[in-house]
């Protein structure tokens, strides 16, 4: 190939190859390994390791108050969204700007925070308040209440097409779910 610039009129092009690694088994003599003893600064990926990312450099910060959970999460573009909560507010902060939203009850000294995302829905819960949620993880900056009245609970995740809530009034065993594909929607009645 020849390019403008390029001397000689010759253009190297650079090769890629990729190189299958295996499967991570650290438990596994180095030596005669099957896959991969070490991985460092990686992350799992659909067919092997991406690159840790570096932490983002940001003039963006949180009065002092204490942090008591957070999560980062990512939009629909890729971009990377960060939620959390001090023990009175929640936070997310998308590009270099950070929103707080007050909530209805502070945390008690062992309490915390737990997020999920439900397609571009992200969900806040926590023991002494009701769910709160943004509605568009790429542009929701304010926390709202989780409408059709979701429990209290203090773990939230995705499970399938529902939304589930766990630990509700303190019952470990007891769990409440979202109506199908829509957490904002009617909840079931809780199970124990």
């Amino acid at each position: 190939r020849q390019g403008p610039g390029d001397a000689g009129g010759a253009r190297r092009v650079m090769q890629v190859a990729d190189i299958p690694l295996g499967e991570y088994v650290p438990d596994q003599p180095g030596y005669t390994a099957p896959g991969v003893v070490l991985a460092e600064n990686t992350l799992p990926s659909p067919g092997g390791y991406s690159p840790f990312r570096l932490p983002d450099a940001s003039t963006a910060s949180l009065s002092s108050a204490t942090v008591y959970g957070a999560k980062m999460f990512r939009d629909e573009d890729g971009n990377i969204v960060y939620a959390g909560g001090t023990s009175t507010d929640l936070f997310v902060r998308q590009g270099a700007t950070i929103s707080t939203t007050a909530v209805a009850s502070s945390l008690g000294s062992s309490q915390y925070w737990r997020f999920a995302q439900f397609n571009s829905f992200l969900i806040a819960v926590s023991p002494t308040n009701a769910p709160y949620y943004l509605t568009d993880l790429a542009s929701d900056t304010t926390w709202s209440l989780l409408p059709g009245s979701p429990p209290v609970a203090r773990v939230v995740g995705r499970i399938g097409d529902f939304l589930v809530l766990g630990d509700i009034d303190g019952a470990r065993s007891r769990v409440q779910w979202s109506a199908f594909n829509n957490p904002t929607a009617a909840w079931t009645t809780d199970r124990a």
